[in-house]
């Protein structure tokens, strides 16, 4: 499978969030992903500054519950998977292997117009690769 460029990776993430279809078997080269999510993240408009203390902690128990809630709903995705569907073994998969599922499911909710499952699917993915990373001291370059 093909690599691309820097350059071709960003253009091709902005292709996809304007809903284009991008068949041609490309795949982002290993490390763009983190690199590009800095680089969107960073060019959207967020609120800054203007809280005070108890706005602050107002603003960290928020995100902290809704972490926690989809925390649940990715662990029962998991437990599911396993119970239901005789899915296991992902501490076994390599990352560059979870980077592509990550990529596909990515894809997948994108054509679906935004289907809160596939967000799921794509949060279990994000922690197994994150997982992975963690475990070998923050290389991406693991099994």
């Amino acid at each position: 499978m093909e690599r691309m460029t820097r350059e071709q990776a960003i253009e091709r993430m902005k292709a996809i969030f304007d809903g284009e279809q991008l068949n041609d078997g490309m795949l982002p080269a290993p490390g763009f992903a983190s690199e590009l999510i800095d680089e969107i993240y960073d060019s959207l408009e967020f609120r800054k500054g203007g809280l005070n203390e108890e706005e602050k902690f107002a603003e960290i128990a928020r995100d902290k519950a809704h972490v926690n809630y989809f925390a649940d709903a990715m662990r029962i995705k998991m437990a599911q998977s396993v119970m239901e569907k005789d899915r296991y073994g992902w501490v076994d998969t390599r990352v560059v292997d979870l980077e592509r599922l990550l990529h596909d499911h990515w894809l997948k909710y994108l054509k679906r117009g935004g289907r809160k499952a596939d967000i799921v699917d794509i949060g279990c993915i994000a922690m197994m690769i994150w997982h992975k990373i963690d475990e070998s001291g923050g290389s991406n370059d693991t099994n």
